[in-house]
């Protein structure tokens, strides 16, 4: 019995530092599939939860940021099929948005506006390969194997989803090039 008492210890130690250093994070990944702030926060509580109770699962040789992130891209995941919600993604944060006070914030803020609008197109699971791979840096096989599937998949469904992002981005400039000024009409008042 004083064996258990030192294993439930450690647990609720390590998972009280994970909870610490990763939370942020964890959030992040979460908000970025579900795009509800009450479902991320569910989804956070539900990952540390989780791993509080598969604790024994956990291989203490590999980062405990990578398990958090996998435990936590399934359930963004699954949230998310369950609710139905095929929401934009929140980029703000994969590339620096620039402060209120630059005179360029306004175009940073409408282009990550942009594409979360293009990212609407793309299914959670797609969405979490890509937040994973950009935002996070895990390489195809770590994506692989957070999400469930083979690194040739997610090579392969990452392509798509930037072929699907160009193709989305062109027919969206080609919208607002059509929106313009007509080439080559001058108009003049005083004629």
């Amino acid at each position: 019995m004083r064996e258990d008492v030192g294993v439930a210890s450690d647990r609720d130690t390590v998972i009280d530092a994970a909870f610490r250093a990763h939370a942020a994070g964890v959030y992040r990944l979460a908000f970025s599939i579900v795009r509800d702030r009450a479902a991320a926060e569910d989804v956070v509580q539900d990952t540390f939860t989780r791993a509080w109770d598969r604790f024994a699962a956990y291989d203490p040789e590999r980062p405990i940021g990578a398990w958090l992130h996998g435990i936590t891209a399934h359930l963004a995941i699954d949230h998310a099929r369950r609710s139905g919600m095929r929401r934009r993604l929140a980029v703000g944060w994969l590339r620096p948005v620039a402060e209120p006070w630059e005179p360029d914030a306004s175009a940073a803020l409408a282009e990550r506006d942009a594409a979360a609008r293009l990212l609407d197109e793309l299914p959670p699971r797609t969405r979490a390969m890509l937040v994973l791979r950009h935002a996070y840096g895990y390489d195809d096989r770590s994506v692989g194997e957070l999400v469930g599937t083979s690194p040739g998949n997610v090579r392969t469904q990452l392509s798509r989803a930037h072929a699907r992002l160009r193709a989305l981005l062109d027919a969206e400039a080609r919208a607002r090039a059509d929106d313009g000024p007509e080439h080559g009409r001058t108009l003049h008042a005083d004629r």
